[in-house]
């Protein structure tokens, strides 16, 4: 009762205001399961930036590929000149970047913004069968950005989980919840967290009689095919993979059954450009991922390079991506072999997870070294196997040592990172990484 209740008095209170999320959400569900594209809602947000910022007046911009490309320095650096004065400012809502990739970053959103943030959230979950008001455990890091009232977690009917003290007595308290709670119907959550969890429940001998999940939904880190089919077996149910952040909302999700993500260009105008310039990547290359946010008119969001890599699918008739083949992470954790072949999380992953006894992984990189830390079950983890896959992923010429550990610890924003440069090199690692001096890049690895 008290779930229906939820949702009558959302929609109620919607309706009481002039049904703004039921609209958005109305065209959402036409413009997605029609294929269509937003071109008008695009052309609006593109005039709107260059009438009421002065960072876009200043340039002679007609069509979306005359815009600059921007990354999180540029919103740092032109924060004052992008930002829309006028606006009704006790409307506006806050978000903040992670800080995973540097300092984080407050960006403004307007109301109507976040009410198709709103809208594009019903609507994605009630394609997997996530329905509003359903009991959910949201496992994330909780870390003081990210506090919410009592208040808003009863009413959006969630409970806390935070990875960054998610350790054996909290995973026994969450296994007991999950046990004796059979109105909690959903998971969301980062998939390394999830993937220690349902680790933990195989080990205390669980199946899927003593839970009533519907759905779980991992986000943030790579969610393996292993972890997949373990969630699915342990839970007996849909296994979802969603591609969000703080600055944008929804972007992207892969639905139960698909070998491909479905990206929300209902609400987002999606490009892929080539690593190394702001030429468009190729079908099945991989590129970055830039995109123009279409609603916030408080802090137009143009052509922002989030800093993550994939490879696309499709386009819709309007030239946005509309499906990714593979979403590879970030732009950050990349590295070129020896070879000259980029190697992402994704693709290292492919090749260490097919090795059986590794339970796992980080890819550690110094100057002058790799070392690959892993955690195995030395039943059946088989050495001369992993050797051979590191051949083949980094290349004859390039060397990576490994290290068996008992453990690999999250980073302070409860995330785990598969591949991690270490500080003391970082002027190296920003050498290393910069698309625009990959063709440096290579030329020091073959000569080193």
């Amino acid at each position: 009762m008290a779930i229906s209740l939820r949702k009558i008095a959302f929609w109620m209170l919607d309706f009481l205001t002039g049904n703004k999320v039921k609209k958005n959400y109305n065209e959402i569900n036409r413009i997605i399961s029609n294929g269509e594209s937003n071109d008008k809602q695009l052309k609006n947000i593109l005039k709107y930036a260059k009438d009421n910022t002065s960072f876009y007046a200043k340039g002679n911009y007609e069509e979306l590929k005359d815009f600059p490309v921007v990354n999180k320095s540029v919103l740092k650096r032109e924060y004052n000149n992008i930002i829309v004065e006028g606006l009704d400012d006790k409307k506006i809502h806050w978000t903040c970047t992670s800080g995973s990739t540097g300092t984080p970053l407050k960006i403004p959103q307007n109301e109507e913004k976040r009410n198709r943030t709103k809208a594009d959230l019903i609507f994605f979950n009630k394609k997997i069968g996530w329905e509003l008001g359903d009991r959910y455990i949201f496992i994330r890091s909780w870390v003081n950005l990210y506090k919410m009232s009592k208040l808003r977690i009863y009413a959006q009917n969630f409970i806390l989980v935070d990875t960054n003290k998610f350790d054996n007595a909290a995973m026994e308290e969450l296994r007991n919840l999950l046990k004796k709670d059979k109105k909690i119907k959903c998971i969301l959550g980062y998939a390394s967290a999830l993937t220690n969890f349902v680790n933990f429940l195989e080990k205390k001998g669980d199946n899927s009689s003593m839970f009533n999940i519907k759905v779980i939904v991992t986000a943030s880190d790579e969610l393996t095919t292993e972890t997949k089919v373990k969630l699915k077996k342990m839970f007996k149910c849909k296994v979802v993979n969603r591609i969000s952040n703080e600055e944008h909302g929804l972007l992207a999700m892969n639905f139960d059954g698909d070998d491909f993500f479905t990206l929300n260009t209902a609400s987002y105008y999606f490009e892929l450009l080539k690593i190394d310039s702001d030429e468009p990547a190729k079908l099945g290359e991989i590129g970055r991922l830039v995109i123009t946010d279409l609603y916030n008119k408080k802090f137009p969001l143009i052509r922002y390079d989030i800093g993550d890599l994939a490879v696309g699918m499709s386009y819709d008739n309007n030239g946005s991506i509309n499906k990714l083949k593979s979403f590879e992470g970030r732009g950050s954790e990349i590295l070129i072999n020896s070879n000259g072949i980029p190697i992402t999380c994704v693709s290292l992953s492919t090749h260490l997870c097919s090795i059986p006894g590794i339970i796992k992984y980080q890819l550690n990189v110094f100057k002058n070294r790799k070392v690959l830390y892993i955690v195995v079950d030395n039943i059946i983890f088989n050495s001369d196997m992993l050797e051979q896959n590191l051949v083949n992923v980094f290349g004859i010429n390039d060397k990576v040592e490994y290290q068996i550990v008992e453990n690999i610890s999250i980073e302070k924003n409860g995330k785990y990172k598969p591949i991690k440069f270490h500080e003391e090199e970082l002027v190296w690692k920003k050498c290393y990484l910069l698309p625009l001096l990959q063709d440096i890049l290579k030329t020091f690895i073959r000569h080193t």
